[in-house]
């Protein structure tokens, strides 16, 4: 099983997580990595070579939320991106530290 999260680190945090359990429920491999801003990260792809996370500008903000506005707002003025990821892990598969990532602007 695959899995995901964002604010991985904490409330509107900008740090994403990705991954993988085996059938017997072992975590084999974990890792987290900065996205450009906190945002919410509604999905992810996976491939047999890569995955990939967008990251839209519908971010999430303390300061924004406790001064009574929404948590989470589109902002339009931040640009979209996609991370790529390595779906092969490149040293221990749990040493939470060994994430390639780019990340391409998207106009």
């Amino acid at each position: 099983m695959v899995f995901f999260a964002y604010s991985a680190a904490g409330h509107f945090s900008p740090t994403l997580a990705y991954g993988v359990i085996d059938k017997t429920g072992t975590l084999k491999r974990f890792d987290q990595f900065e996205a450009p801003y906190a945002s919410m990260v509604h999905d992810f792809m996976v491939t047999r070579n890569y995955v990939l996370f967008p990251v839209m500008p519908l971010t999430g903000s303390m300061q924004r939320a406790m001064a009574g506005k929404p948590a989470y707002a589109w902002e339009p003025s931040k640009r979209s991106y996609v991370g790529v990821m390595s779906a092969t892990p490149t040293s221990h598969p749990c040493a939470g530290s060994n994430a390639i990532l780019v990340t391409s602007s998207i106009p």
